[in-house]
């Protein structure tokens, strides 16, 4: 390559004049070409990044600049990782395509060049695939095969991404039959998504040699920009076998390289994957630290999917910015065009763009992408009844017979199923298709699409439990507190004359009481007694029968001198408790008043 370039070289410094716009499209993206794959730096690119855009602005012929934007989008995007200048060729020549009869061919290079930009920022990955298939069918339709490989690669990297194994390797596997594999650069980057799919399957000695022949092919080739993924991914088969010092070396390699085309891409994931190695061993702080590096060149270059990192661990490194608020617009954008999801043991995520949030606590409200939803005219009544009823019942596979008898009790068995069907239609409508899941006569909501407090409060109580088992006694208040700070009043309030509601409202209502008592004890025992009335206060407001809660009060106060407030606490008692169940206070509270008077 680099042969050919300095005679490129020599050539311009005699003929300086390329003499026709067609030459000058040719040596354009030729000389584009040789210097991403040589790792250039923008600057070098610069002047031929102009000329190519100026080609496809001009007034040369459509399939001439479709060719020059194909080679410049799939340079940029696979080679260089200069995505901006892709999207840009891309809007130039979106009009004219629209606006054109395209022969296959064209229509051919033309899905190529935007399946190969859109996987990479594209969150609409059913749209992308159905994309790349049309393309495929138009190969065989015309028997015009040559762009097949860097089509295919679309769907294998976004199935990659999300982690989808399987799907990957059917894709993957159609790959050989679309390259020759004297053609060094493509046989590499066969060898790579072999290596990725094994890695994601913890196949870490074949994901080792996969990647070091891939690696070698290059080097062979001297396309030196995917060099960087094959860092990336050695890094992580180190960090799977606990070698963090291995993983932070090839990380800091990546990032000592030069800022050349395509090390954008490759100095965001190198400091993603320090945040990762940091996080696993348990080292917040410098995690965070990394973040930060991280996702603000993510957020400055807009980098939706980028390979060699697990969904799950996405998901965590995620979690931890949005719990330190560092980059939370980008981080949130990225999580809603990549519909990634909490693990089941996460607990609560604060600031996760769920698509749908239900509010039981208090009232009954409905949260759509960030935004309440409101009905200006009827409020669809029973299709929000199915829903509350879904939620009370844990949400996983409700039997039709259930709904039925809870909801439309009073119809005949025709009737009912026709309006059972008609609210669980009127619901999709409402939530959206993929929250409402109607299988084998059940009906469940998806957890991947729908947040509920009551059932966040749920798991982080079991959490904070888990945390009490294992002696870390820290972990278990952060959690109760964080629980607590979901419960806004009872489950469902204004659903009290609703028998399928009382189970749960009475439970959740236990469970909060329990754990504010515990609560209160620990801020009492620890000393800090401002914290624990405001404990007892807030159980008072859910029970004001418990009368533990009036003891604390009495106690708390006296310590603090504020014996005319310990005094209030007990009288309060008496009165609600006179009026309420025509009792006295307990021998216990008549005792702490005996002693807060002496």
């Amino acid at each position: 390559m680099d042969q050919w370039w300095e005679e490129l070289k020599a050539l311009q410094e005699r003929h300086p004049e390329l003499g026709s716009p067609e030459i000058e499209a040719k040596v354009s993206v030729a000389a584009y070409f040789v210097l991403s794959c040589r790792g250039k730096r923008p600057a070098e690119l610069l002047p031929w990044v102009q000329r190519l855009l100026s080609l496809l602005e001009s007034d040369i012929p459509l399939p001439q600049r479709l060719e020059i934007g194909f080679q410049f989008v799939v340079g940029s995007t696979y080679i260089g990782s200069e995505y901006h200048h892709a999207q840009t060729a891309l809007k130039v020549l979106q009009p004219l395509m629209e606006n054109s009869t395209l022969p296959p061919l064209m229509e051919y290079m033309w899905a190529c060049a935007t399946s190969t930009f859109e996987h990479t920022r594209s969150g609409d990955e059913c749209a992308l695939i159905a994309l790349c298939e049309h393309a495929l069918s138009v190969a065989v339709q015309t028997d015009m095969h040559a762009l097949d490989f860097p089509i295919l690669l679309a769907p294998i990297y976004v199935h990659l991404s999300a982690g989808r194994t399987e799907k990957a390797l059917e894709w993957i596997g159609r790959l050989p039959g679309t390259f020759n594999p004297s053609r060094g650069i493509e046989k590499a980057q066969y060898h790579f998504l072999v290596a990725w799919h094994a890695w994601l399957n913890d196949r870490l000695d074949e994901a080792e040699q996969e990647i070091l022949i891939s690696r070698e092919l290059l080097v062979e080739t001297g396309y030196r920009p995917p060099v960087v993924f094959h860092k990336i991914l050695l890094a992580q088969i180190n960090a799977a076998r606990s070698r963090y010092k291995e993983s932070f070396r090839h990380a800091a390699e990546i990032r000592r390289a030069p800022m050349s085309t395509g090390n954008r891409l490759g100095r965001f994931m190198a400091w993603l994957l320090d945040a990762q190695c940091a996080l696993e061993r348990g080292q917040h702080r410098r995690c965070r630290a990394f973040l930060g590096r991280a996702l603000a060149i993510g957020r400055a270059q807009q980098f939706i999917r980028f390979p060699c990192f697990k969904p799950t661990t996405v998901v965590d490194l995620f979690t931890e910015a949005l719990a330190a608020g560092i980059e939370v617009d980008y981080v949130r954008s990225v999580i809603r065009q990549r519909r990634l999801v909490p693990g089941p043991e996460s607990g609560d995520v604060d600031g996760w763009p769920w698509p749908l949030k239900i509010v039981c606590f208090g009232s009954f409200e409905l949260i759509k992408d960030d935004a309440p939803l409101h009905f200006p005219r009827k409020t669809p009544k029973k299709p929000l009844q199915l829903l509350k009823l879904l939620v009370a019942q844990g949400g996983v596979k409700v039997s039709e017979e259930t709904i039925i008898d809870a909801l439309w009790s009073d119809e005949e068995a025709d009737a009912a199923r026709s309006a059972f069907s008609s609210a669980l239609n009127r619901l999709r409508k409402l939530v959206g298709n993929e929250t409402i899941i109607f299988s084998k006569g059940a009906v469940s909501l998806n957890p991947a699409t729908c947040w509920v407090d009551a059932w966040a409060f749920e798991k982080l109580l079991a959490k904070a439990d888990e945390a009490a088992k294992s002696g870390d006694a820290d972990a278990r208040i952060w959690l109760v507190e964080k629980a607590l700070d979901l419960f806004h009043g009872d489950f469902l309030p204004n659903d009290r004359d609703a028998p399928w509601a009382a189970a749960m409202r009475e439970g959740l209502r236990r469970r909060y009481l329990k754990q504010i008592a515990i609560l209160a004890d620990h801020w009492r025992q620890s000393g800090d007694c401002h914290q624990a009335i405001d404990c007892y206060e807030k159980g008072l407001a859910v029970d004001e029968l418990t009368e533990e809660f009036y003891q604390g009060l009495i106690r708390c106060n006296q310590s603090l001198g504020f014996n005319a407030e310990a005094a209030g606490a007990y009288h309060r008692c008496r009165k609600i408790l006179s009026i309420s169940l025509g009792m006295k206070p307990s021998q216990a509270t008549e005792s702490l008043y005996r002693a807060l008077l002496s």
